[in-house]
């Protein structure tokens, strides 16, 4: 199966190839892709075989430790849009600056859910968020119920794999 939810596609000037695409290919299904002229047909099907990837922002504890080093060693574009939780009330205090040893999980919420409201504020093109932040799990479903787009995560890409390496026998 191939599905898109929401998908986004910008390039670098602020044009969109694809907004807000929602597609579901079930296994065997045999369709046509029709449309004028730059209505982003190539687009969608170099994004079905991933020569082209959607748009997508991250959602990281501090954004200048964030470094291009970073992206580059992860072949993240250095233009992707980045947001961090500096300006929040909990998350970056805690595990930063270390200002306490115990964090308030609903203002940590808050931080996150906020942050990533600004980076599809600030960046309306976005297709999906990424959390680099490996404490920033519990706050996935929060962030996706406020934004409307998929959530990345460690854990989602661990289920993902561990779902590859033990895939579910249906009776």
């Amino acid at each position: 199966m191939i599905k898109f939810y929401h998908t986004y596609k910008s390039y670098s000037g602020g044009s969109f190839a694809l907004t807000d695409i929602n597609l579901t290919i079930q296994d065997g299904e045999f369709l046509f892709l029709v449309g004028p002229s730059g209505a982003g047909k190539s687009t969608l099907l170099k994004m079905i075989y991933m020569e082209e990837l959607p748009t997508d922002g991250i959602v990281t504890v501090s954004r200048p430790s964030l470094t291009p080093a970073h992206l580059t060693a992860a072949g993240v574009p250095l233009d992707t849009p980045i947001t961090g939780t500096e300006s929040g009330q909990e998350f970056f205090r805690v595990l930063i600056k270390a200002e306490k040893q115990d964090m308030d999980i609903a203002l940590a919420e808050r931080d996150v859910v906020e942050a990533g409201k600004r980076l599809v504020a600030d960046n309306p093109d976005i297709g999906a968020i990424v959390l680099e932040c490996t404490n920033m799990p519990p706050y996935a479903a929060a962030l996706q119920g406020e934004v409307g787009l998929p959530v990345y995560d460690i854990y989602s890409m661990i289920t993902w794999f561990h779902a590859g390496l033990r895939p579910r026998r249906f009776a």
